[in-house]
């Protein structure tokens, strides 16, 4: 991920505006798996590993030197060790919680977008937080809308070494964050989902943006299967260590899997 090239590309998605007028939920199509978590005071557990390929341009910085990049899939493929992506949600159908990580080990001796050097990155990045999920109408259409707050953190060590430069470059940065997602049902079994949100807020060296709209597919009573397209962009400022100007967008793929935990 050029740690910050490589990996920050992997974790970006922003905000959407919705419209929208509270109703009973008597007169809502709330999704059934949150109608029986609320009817049966079970507690539900969402596993969610997904896959992101984007295309990443900006720049990234190690102190004075800073470096215009192009990172490609086939870039990112070239030198991936280890990692993945994923995130687990807990909700009672009204309330939920959530951690979001992306994890990647990276090294390649001849790293395109730096010239041929050889690189070797890792990326740690984490998001959690709390929300609420709230029944509204929409154009005559039943929608979730589900608002969140919370904290990013992300953490990129990087070593670049070759007849160009050696450098080394670390980075770490934990900003607050919100959200919101949408839930859309187009059919019994199909829905349309979309998700923004922001960090940093141009405070604390960082400012995040992140926007994301895919159709979730019920393929069997526990399993969903989803598929859309994902854009972010990351500015994580840094005076003496390493400096990421990115932006991000390619698409996405993910398993759901979901079950009851307690309840009558």
């Amino acid at each position: 991920m050029l740690r910050s090239i490589t990996a920050v590309p992997l974790l970006l998605a922003a905000p959407v505006p919705t419209y929208a007028q509270d109703i009973p939920e008597r007169h809502l199509n709330i999704p059934e798996r949150h109608l029986a978590a609320r009817e049966d005071h079970s507690v539900h557990i969402t596993l969610n590993p997904y896959l992101w390929v984007p295309v990443v341009s900006g720049t990234t910085a190690l102190g004075p030197l800073t470096v215009p990049v192009r990172v490609t899939p086939g870039d990112f493929a070239a030198g991936f060790r280890i990692g993945g992506m994923g995130c687990l949600a807990v909700d009672d159908g009204s309330r939920f919680a959530f951690a979001d990580a992306v994890v990647v080990d990276y090294r390649n001796g001849n790293f395109r977008p730096f010239f041929g050097q050889a690189l070797t990155s890792k990326v740690r990045f984490g998001q959690f937080g709390v929300g609420v999920h709230k029944s509204v109408s929409v154009g005559g259409r039943a929608v979730e809308i589900s608002p969140y707050v919370g904290v990013q953190h992300l953490r990129i060590g990087s070593l670049v070494t070759g007849n160009l430069i050696t450098a080394t470059g670390d980075g770490d940065w934990t900003s607050p964050l919100a959200g919101v997602s949408a839930s859309v049902p187009l059919r019994h079994n199909l829905r349309l989902d979309t998700e923004a949100s922001a960090a940093g807020f141009g405070a604390f060296d960082t400012d995040y943006r992140n926007a994301q709209i895919a159709l979730e597919w019920d393929v069997a009573r526990r399993v969903a299967i989803d598929a859309g397209y994902r854009w972010a962009k990351g500015r994580y400022a840094s005076v003496t260590g390493l400096a990421l100007d990115l932006h991000a967008g390619g698409p996405t793929v993910g398993l759901r899997y979901r079950f009851a935990v307690g309840g009558r």
